[in-house]
């Protein structure tokens, strides 16, 4: 264990803060409220979370570049509904709907060109 005083300047004292916060913070932290959720989802946005090094770091390069495209699955799942999940007074309050045929062909759509790409919004 490393334990070592917060400098005073307030750049290295926030440093420190969020090197702490990577350590004590977990995953169902997340739903102890709206404002710490927000909090998270603010701080988290846009990082990189995962980092490759050795052998996962050529892999992740490979994959990049499309050369273990041939190992992919097609998904063959087809989009029928839209569940939302909203934060109300500490708890999450889910609807279920079935997909008008307009949003039928942009979900399953956008679902192909996420595949294609790996990319999430």
């Amino acid at each position: 264990m490393d334990v070592r005083k917060v400098r005073s300047g307030e750049k290295s004292k926030s440093h420190a803060i969020l090197e702490i916060a990577e350590y004590l913070a977990k995953g169902s932290d997340l739903y102890h409220s709206e404002t710490v959720f927000d909090t998270f989802y603010t701080a988290l946005k846009k990082r990189q979370l995962l980092v490759y090094s050795g052998t996962f770091k050529a892999y992740a390069k490979m994959y990049e570049h499309g050369e273990l495209d041939s190992y992919k699955e097609m998904d063959d799942a087809i989009y029928t509904h839209l569940l939302r999940s909203l934060w109300n007074n500490s708890k999450y309050e889910s609807t279920l709907r079935e997909l008008t045929p307009e949003e039928f062909e942009k979900y399953n759509e956008r679902a192909l060109k996420i595949e294609e790409s790996d990319e999430v919004e």
